[in-house]
């Protein structure tokens, strides 16, 4: 089965940590949210309750801007909600992706699963002097080349200035990725990150049984023998032993006669 990109919401930078469903979600497609903001604040970036995270990671040394990854497998709760929050988000995109493989995805450079994926490219900045930027340019080096569609890219207006980025394509080989690129426009920026994300295609497997043919092997009778075969059955009479016993009267007692006396009383 093929992997696409079905849809996508988007919420601009400074808009926001809540994300409206994208178009057409049914269960069993994969949600995956890639959302960004500043870097100084106490509180981490942090994923709805039972999404799993893929990243969580800042923009450089300055830690000016942060980004979080993450996604879930859409189910019949997913499907009823109407919007998503990602807590201390300042904006971001949400997509919505048909034939991936959520258990399987990985970030980076390296291996991929399979002959095909869907990789997206995150460019990300921050920057203290209140200089913002676009990004222009998506790239994979690898086993194939790769066709980018940028999906988001939109900076904060006020602050410290984080700028993010977001393209996918798809990527037919099976070979290693070696390298990416995901570039601003402007120069001069305090952080400057880069960001992969792999996505396998779920794969259709054929399979076939093979069938045993048998023989059966039938022996033929003994010929050319005089002997007829006999069996010798045993005839078993049973033989009955008659009951005997012997009893003993018991002896009956009886009383001796009492003598007839009259007692006479001597005077006093």
């Amino acid at each position: 089965m093929a992997i696409a990109v079905q849809s996508v919401s988007t919420t601009a930078m400074g808009g926001g940590a809540t994300i409206t469903k994208p178009a057409g979600l049914t269960v069993g497609d994969l949600l995956l949210a890639i959302v960004a903001d500043d870097g100084f604040g106490s509180a981490f970036l942090t994923e709805p309750a039972g999404w799993t995270a893929l990243f969580r990671s800042s923009s450089g040394a300055g830690d000016y801007a942060e980004v979080l990854v993450c996604y879930i497998e859409a189910t019949s709760t997913e499907t009823a909600a109407s919007d998503f929050t990602f807590t201390n988000a300042a904006g971001g995109i949400l997509y919505r992706i048909s034939g991936g493989v959520p258990s399987l995805i990985s970030s980076g450079t390296g291996a991929v699963i399979g002959s095909q994926s869907l990789v997206i490219a995150i460019g990300l900045t921050g920057d203290n002097d209140s200089d913002s930027t676009s990004f222009d340019s998506y790239g994979v080096t690898g086993g194939a080349s790769v066709s980018f569609t940028e999906r988001y890219d939109s900076s904060t207006s006020s602050g410290i200035r984080v700028s993010l980025g977001v393209a996918d394509g798809t990527y037919d080989s099976s070979d290693d990725i070696t390298a990416f690129s995901a570039s601003p426009t402007s120069g001069g920026l305090d952080d400057v990150a880069k960001f992969l994300v792999k996505i396998p295609a779920s794969q259709n497997a054929t399979a076939s049984n093979a069938l045993f043919q048998t023989t059966p092997v039938v022996f033929a009778t003994l010929t050319g023998s005089t002997q007829e075969p006999e069996n010798d059955f045993m005839d078993i009479v049973p033989e009955i032993f008659e009951q005997s016993a012997t009893a003993t009267n018991p002896t009956v007692w009886q009383n001796e006669d009492k003598p007839s006396t009259t007692w006479i009383n001597d005077p006093l």
